[in-house]
């Protein structure tokens, strides 16, 4: 009974603070912003917003802290021969990157690339245990387009892409496969699934509904996914992730730099950010990193 009434004292103390707090804000902004706009320092506000963003991990996963995201998955493999699933391996750094990660530890590795330019270096890896696949994951099993900006280009998507960061690149179509995670687990008879990485330019919300049945089953321990300017080419919103994953048992927590996790406790409007890519990880309720 205490316990709950200082839990019931301290949300009305939480409460009393942002109230507090917006009042100052909405007082003082209207003078703090006509008194920046057009001064020399204004241009600078929008590389602090950017900033501050990335400290909270928004924007942060564009891949130049690689270690964080290798460093977040080997917190999920605690079994001989584990199962992870790289999907978007491009040429394979990821998973070289898990590997160093993991100490050399075997893990059979299942490592997605459509574009017929990333074989040749994801076969020269000379991983320990690799399954590779020509194929892209999807919602369904198809044949479709790969729209890339340069051969092995970690930028090629599935969806033509208008972003900011690509619209003056030139982009070249490739036909390419198709396939679900619930068909892989399938056709190899996979029991468990410790980690899966989608790194897949805006589509990893279809690839998640191509595992609907391995999800359901609660056959995958823990996934990560980017979200971020390539959502807008594929019209995907946060809420669709945590709309599909929540129900099922999943936690989900931002990738902060450096590879400390956030978790995210509730939906809210602002998890809706495109600017480059946040990195996620859903993490199936008793299967918390140790």
């Amino acid at each position: 009974m205490q316990l709950h009434l200082r839990q019931h004292h301290t949300m009305i103390a939480r409460s009393a603070q942002k109230n507090w707090l917006r009042a100052i804000v909405k007082r003082f902004t209207p003078y703090l912003s006509r008194s920046l706009i057009g001064s020399r320092i204004f241009p600078l506000i929008p590389l602090l917003e950017i900033y501050l963003a990335m400290l909270q991990g928004k924007g942060a996963g564009s891949g130049w802290d690689l270690h964080a995201e290798t460093k977040v998955a080997a917190m999920f493999i605690h079994r001989p021969d584990a199962v992870v699933f790289d999907v978007g391996a491009n040429k394979g750094e990821w998973s070289l990157g898990l590997l160093k990660a993991l100490g050399g530890e075997h893990v059979q590795f299942f490592l997605f690339e459509p574009a017929v330019s990333c074989q040749q270096y994801l076969q020269a890896l000379n991983l320990p245990k690799v399954t590779y696949i020509n194929a892209a994951l999807g919602a369904k099993v198809e044949h479709t387009i790969l729209y890339s900006p340069m051969p092995s280009s970690p930028l090629a998507s599935m969806h033509q892409r208008n972003d900011s960061f690509v619209r003056d690149m030139h982009f070249t179509q490739e036909q390419i496969t198709v396939t679900t995670i619930d068909q892989i687990v399938h056709e190899h008879d996979i029991a468990l699934i410790d980690y899966v990485k989608l790194d897949i330019e805006g589509n990893e919300l279809a690839a998640l509904q191509g595992a609907q049945a391995t999800l359901k089953a609660g056959r995958i321990k823990a996934l990560a996914f980017e979200f971020g300017s390539g959502n807008v080419n594929s019209r995907t919103y946060f809420r669709d992730f945590w709309e599909l994953l929540v129900p099922l048992g999943y936690t989900i927590k931002r990738i902060g730099p450096g590879g400390r996790l956030i978790p995210i406790d509730q939906y809210s409007e602002v998890l809706e950010y495109f600017r480059g890519a946040t990195n996620y990880v859903a993490i199936l309720r008793e299967s918390q990193p140790i």
